[in-house]
């Protein structure tokens, strides 16, 4: 019997279950939990749940809801997508950034010396001129994307910015840049 986790779960399908008898389900809405099993939210006419197999380990069946919130989609993109898009261009602009001279660093640790997330990520962060910094965090397979300076421990150090400030300080970046191209 094997355990149910998220990589069971189809593409287009957002939860999964495991019924008392050891039979998985894909939903694409969050079921509820019903008598002995788990039921789509709304039991008519459409199909949003399939069969994925009947070998799941049941012993805890009523806890066996998982989700892989990285195929929820708008209808043209999926979370994963979109997360694989910002990396990228952020990878891109990291990487202009600093060929255009402003300080980028990358590491696997913080500004205070811990390892981003206890390993297997790591930090890039940039110091915007007139603006403050940006940074992002993202999964070591992707570390050779950012051709960026590799640091041991930022220089960089942290001054507590939010995403919100973040993005703040990107379009003021921006604006500042554009004025010195017109």
């Amino acid at each position: 019997m094997k355990k149910l986790t998220k990589e069971h779960i189809p593409e287009a399908y957002v939860y999964a279950a495991v019924d008392k008898s050891g039979i998985s389900y894909a939903f694409k809405t969050k079921p509820i939990l019903r008598e002995n099993f788990w039921w789509p939210r709304d039991v008519d006419d459409t199909v949003d749940y399939i069969m994925i197999g009947n070998d799941f380990d049941n012993t805890d069946w009523q806890n066996s809801l998982v989700e892989n919130l990285g195929n929820i989609s708008d209808g043209y993109h999926t979370f994963d997508e979109l997360y694989e898009y910002r990396m990228l261009y952020n990878a891109l602009s990291f990487n202009l950034l600093h060929e255009k001279g402003v300080k980028v660093e990358k590491s696997l640790r913080h500004s205070d010396g811990e390892l981003c997330f206890g390993g297997g990520w790591f930090i890039v962060v940039a110091e915007l001129p007139g603006v403050g910094q940006i940074s992002n965090h993202y999964e070591v397979k992707d570390w050779d994307l950012f051709k960026v300076s590799d640091v041991e421990t930022p220089s960089i150090i942290y001054d507590g910015h939010t995403p919100k400030d973040a993005t703040k300080r990107l379009y003021d970046f921006l604006k500042i840049d554009n004025e010195k191209t017109s």
